[in-house]
């Protein structure tokens, strides 16, 4: 038998860029966004219809000096959506792309607020970092082959208001 069982083991690991606050100049934050996730061993032979649920970590840090230090700030990460509109994301392997979604903690797959997919949202008051859970939902019944998984084009959007 050649293939039967095949599993993808890897990690995926994205960061944001910077998010300098509007406006005043001596009022800044600046904001990133890192999420990881094991995703562990995948069996297409044992959740050939389901989905394979992973949990994920978003880690969200800011920096507010000046007036933005004491002040409530309201910190907002999106997913760029994909070419076309929302469709299932791809990690990519040595083989196939292995199709995925990132959801947030409220059941939504995280994007950016177009076609149903919703914002992770959190708040500041002084500089530091905020842990929020997420989950990396893998479509079952994928032939992706043994080997590690990332996907280069998931792109963030970190945006950064004054409460």
């Amino acid at each position: 038998m050649n293939a039967l069982f095949v599993a993808a083991v890897g990690s995926l690991v994205m960061t944001a860029g910077m998010a300098p606050m509007p406006g005043a100049a001596s009022a800044n934050a600046t904001c990133s966004a890192t999420i990881t996730s094991s995703l562990g061993s995948y069996n297409p032979l044992t959740s050939p219809a389901g989905v394979v649920v992973r949990p994920a970590s978003v880690r969200v840090t800011c920096g507010l000096v000046g007036s933005a230090a004491g002040h409530p700030i309201v910190v907002t990460v999106d997913i760029q959506p994909s070419p076309g509109g929302h469709v299932m994301r791809s990690a990519y392997g040595r083989s196939k792309p292995l199709k995925y979604d990132v959801y947030l903690p409220d059941g939504r797959i995280w994007g950016d607020g177009t076609s149903g997919t919703g914002h992770l949202v959190t708040q500041f008051t002084s500089s530091g970092t905020q842990v929020v859970p997420a989950e990396i939902h893998i479509a079952g019944g994928q032939d992706a082959g043994v080997g590690r998984y990332s996907d280069a084009t998931l792109t963030f959007a970190v945006s950064v208001t004054e409460n």
